[in-house]
């Protein structure tokens, strides 16, 4: 009747009864309070029975859905699932195509530099895992895609991306469909800067307290502290603490509703490169990241805490990874001379030399080169006698070349991955290598014999 739409007055009833209706329901983790969450689960039950002919789908975040908040039995529970390969080359397929016609009209040159977009976008994303992993999800593939269209070409390096694609959720998307940007402080504008800035300083604080996830309270808190030296009253840090988060959850989709009264970030990789350039701007950049290069959840931030230094600073990032590469606290064997490597990795040529990492193929080079003791003659079995010392040295220095040779080689062929030991590969699995059938020789001396 408010569309001034006229419908027989059965018009609903006639259809549900007969089955012929799909209700769609989304977002019931949306509903406020837990009590009302829990009651609305129960009309959507009485519905269903009412209905049950119907197909009923009903969507909510998993932080939100549990409980007495749950549906009844007859509803089946599934999750949505990432994009796979072929759904992104469907994604983009069409995406380019709506976008080339919009700029070039109907044709054959549309559809052509269409095909050659996504051609080039989806060798992009194959070519980076990690830039694959971020495009599994929907908006960030569409932001992808979105830095790509404006760059013709998706940068080379991730803390490029990233920047761009923070910008690109921050505002540039609004202002490029004409939407007005909404005020945050009453008496000057807060625009991109201040808001990447304010966005820095709680990935740091989430990342340094290893959460993924943040309270409400704490996330308002956190605003209104940071909002009080811009604002007159305690009631205007208030108001604008609040519009930030609406700005930033509703228009910008960096920060999401990860369920009733808690935040995260909508991909952890943006945590980790706002968390990452926070410290790069520090003064002790290189103290403070050392400080943190033994715990994993820190190894990203590493990474692109390097790459952002590169393209703003060359000497800068040069200096924190060879600080990283010459730390000697270290969780196992060449673990910070592995993730040097990988800074370099990640910078790419943006350094302008080979030096340093000719420097750190060396170092481990050198390591293989290093002789083994001699164990004296008559004594190879004897462990609990005088050769039981250099035995043991033997193993250690052995086990250093393993890690050297795994290092080494993971280091030229660009293999990286987070390893909890030398021997495995990127996701924990052993390192398999496949070793034909046939004779070989065993044991030392005397005791050597084809098997």
């Amino acid at each position: 009747k408010n569309e001034r739409i006229k419908v027989d007055e059965n018009f609903f009833d006639t259809l549900l009864n007969s089955g012929r209706v799909v209700m769609l329901l989304d977002g019931l983790d949306e509903v406020g309070s837990e009590d009302l969450r829990r009651r609305v689960a129960r009309i959507v039950d009485s519905f269903a029975a009412a209905y049950s002919q119907c197909r009923i789908v009903v969507t909510s975040r998993i932080v939100g859905y549990s409980g007495a908040a749950r549906l009844g039995e007859n509803f089946a529970t599934t999750t949505v699932r990432d994009f796979t390969l072929a759904d992104i080359q469907q994604f983009l397929t069409h995406w380019h195509r709506m976008v080339s016609i919009g700029q070039m009209g109907v044709g054959e040159s549309a559809e052509k530099y269409a095909t050659d977009q996504t051609e080039q976008l989806l060798t992009a994303i194959q070519k980076n895992s990690r830039v694959r992993d971020l495009a599994l999800n929907p908006l960030m593939l569409t932001v992808i895609a979105l830095v790509h269209r404006d760059r013709v070409k998706l940068p080379d390096r991730r803390a490029e991306l990233y920047a761009e694609a923070v910008d690109v959720l921050l505002g540039k998307w609004d202002e490029a469909r004409g939407v007005q940007e909404s005020p945050i402080l009453n008496d000057r504008p807060f625009d991109i800067i201040n808001r990447r800035l304010m966005l820095r300083e709680i990935a740091l604080k989430m990342q340094e307290k290893g959460l993924r996830e943040i309270e409400a309270d704490d996330l308002n808190q956190q605003l209104r502290a940071a909002f009080t030296p811009l604002t007159k009253t305690k009631a205007e840090s208030v108001s604008a603490a609040e519009r930030f988060l609406t700005v930033i959850r509703e228009r910008t989709g960096l920060l999401v509703e990860a369920g009733q009264g808690v935040y995260r970030f909508s991909h952890l990789t943006f945590q980790e490169y706002l968390a990452a350039v926070e410290i790069a701007e520090r003064d002790d950049y290189i103290a403070y990241t050392l400080s943190h290069v033994a715990d994993p959840t820190w190894r990203e931030p590493t990474l692109l805490e390097a790459g952002y230094l590169s393209l703003n600073s060359r000497p800068k990032a040069s200096r924190l990874i060879r600080a990283v590469a010459d730390h000697k606290v270290e969780p196992e064997l060449f673990h910070n001379l592995m993730l040097a490597a990988e800074c370099l990795n990640d910078v790419g040529s943006t350094l302008g030399n080979d030096e340093l990492a000719n420097e750190l193929r060396n170092r481990l080079k050198a390591e293989l080169e290093k002789p083994l003791p001699e164990v004296p003659k008559g004594m190879v079995s004897n462990l609990l006698g005088q050769a039981k010392p250099v035995q043991e040295k033997r193993l250690v220095m052995l086990l250093r070349r393993m890690a050297a040779s795994s290092t080494l080689s993971r280091i030229e062929s660009g293999n990286f991955g987070v390893v909890s030991q030398f021997w495995t590969l990127p996701n924990g699995e052993p390192q398999w290598v496949t070793i034909p059938a046939g004779e070989f020789w065993m044991g030392e001396d005397k005791e050597i014999h084809r098997v």
